[in-house]
């Protein structure tokens, strides 16, 4: 933890978890892994509630990055069902 704060002591608030969610992708190798995507997701949020507990982030800040992954995952899944969906011709 205490080297967690050195290192993102430079860094907007904000982006601390995506910072500390890609030292672990990297770290511990996780990036190799299918699901690395809802991997980093779940990282992120646990960043995100640890750093909120502590004190570290604000309420506003986590309630708006939580919308905007929201919104973004909505939008991937609209993209996707619009690729996949069967077309009816008959």
């Amino acid at each position: 933890i205490e080297a967690i704060e050195q290192h993102t002591a430079c860094i907007s608030t904000r982006d601390i978890p995506g910072v500390i969610a890609n030292y672990f992708m990297i770290t511990k190798q996780l990036y190799r892994r299918k699901d690395k995507n809802a991997v980093h997701r779940i990282l992120l949020s646990d960043i995100r509630e640890y750093l909120l507990e502590q004190g570290h982030l604000n309420y506003a800040t986590v309630a708006a990055e939580a919308r905007k992954e929201a919104h973004r995952m909505k939008a991937t899944n609209v993209k996707s069902e619009k690729i996949y969906a069967p077309s009816v011709q008959e």
